[in-house]
């Protein structure tokens, strides 16, 4: 298999061959990291740009093509517009050039603003679709927003399909997880006590090191296809990453509002409610919180989950809420 092929191309760069040799590791092996990210107990994040980078070689032939094409979305559309306002003489379409341009770096995940730069992004594209469809006159000003508008959401769909898949990835695999610790490209956040835990926090980050294997990963061929890879999965999994990350940002909000969209696409996911009632209770939203441990309360109840009810007791008692 390829991505066992890779993993014996790994284990000679990292320094070390399980996580139960890393030095403050938060799990005392690589199955407890798997169940408690499948229970939400750990939120595991990942690197948005080298999630990127790796989907060229991780995910086949057809997926590299499909991200080199999205990757380039921005450039083939300015220019194409170059070309129409050269032979149209409309050269208001040169503006297309700075649009995609600040579209492109505005739909980086990492953008503090991005949220707002979202809302921004739709409307523009929908009012310049509007006046494209109404007036000849607001052709070429709506192709400029039309432009923005589909550069920055093109951006923003690689970026969390690629996070979302790498993370599915990394849980595959004990190898690429730690070198991907190891590169800082990954990182652990412990809900019960709040810590995070990345390779700067326990010392992985010899930066030699940290080349020879992010070259062995980013230029490995993996397959990472399975049951998960249907679009409608794809789509809630990428969500669910997103507000992780938000969460590790302290963007609370942002998380919350993600999560919501999660359960409402995937009310199966139980361990979002659990989330959900940590981050209120983080925020002091005591009562959204008492409610999410109600509902998660009445299910286990219903469904003879003893052992899940007791431990959600515990959860809602460390975090101040429960029945008086």
């Amino acid at each position: 298999m390829i991505l066992e092929e890779l993993e014996n191309q790994l284990r000679p760069h990292i320094r070390h061959q399980s996580l139960t040799e890393i030095p403050g590791f938060p799990s005392a092996d690589f199955v407890t990291v798997q169940d408690r990210v499948a229970d939400g107990s750990y939120s595991l994040g990942v690197d948005f740009t080298f999630a990127n980078k790796l989907s060229l070689t991780a995910y086949g032939r057809a997926w590299a093509l499909m991200s080199w094409f999205l990757a380039a979305f921005p450039v083939i559309i300015t220019i194409l517009s170059v070309f129409v306002a050269v032979l149209s003489k409309r050269f208001w379409l040169l503006m297309v050039i700075p649009s995609s341009f600040f579209a492109y770096l505005l739909g980086n995940p990492y953008n503090p603003a991005r949220k707002l730069c979202s809302l921004v992004s739709l409307v523009v594209f929908f009012a310049s679709l509007v006046a494209w469809a109404s007036q000849d006159q607001y052709h070429t000003l709506s192709w400029i927003g039309l432009s923005f508008g589909a550069s920055y959401w093109t951006v923003r769909f690689l970026y969390r399909v690629n996070h979302a898949r790498l993370r599915r990835l990394a849980l595959s695999s004990e190898t690429l997880m730690i070198a991907l610790f190891e590169l800082g490209k990954l990182g652990i956040l412990d809900r019960k006590s709040g810590e995070s835990f990345w390779a700067s926090e326990t010392g992985g980050d010899d930066a030699a090191l940290q080349t020879d294997t992010a070259d062995s990963v980013a230029t490995g061929s993996v397959n990472a296809e399975g049951s998960g890879n249907a679009a409608d999965l794809v789509a809630v999994d990428a969500l669910e990453s997103e507000a992780d990350q938000m969460l590790f940002d302290g963007t609370f909000e942002g998380a919350i509002s993600r999560y919501k969209e999660v359960i409402s696409l995937d009310p199966a996911r139980l361990h979002i409610y659990h989330r959900l009632m940590e981050v209120y209770a983080r925020t002091g939203r005591t009562v959204e919180a008492e409610s999410q441990r109600r509902v998660l309360a009445e299910y286990y109840l219903k469904s003879g989950r003893r052992q899940d009810l007791d431990d959600l007791a515990e959860e809602a008692a460390g975090l101040g809420i429960g029945p008086d």
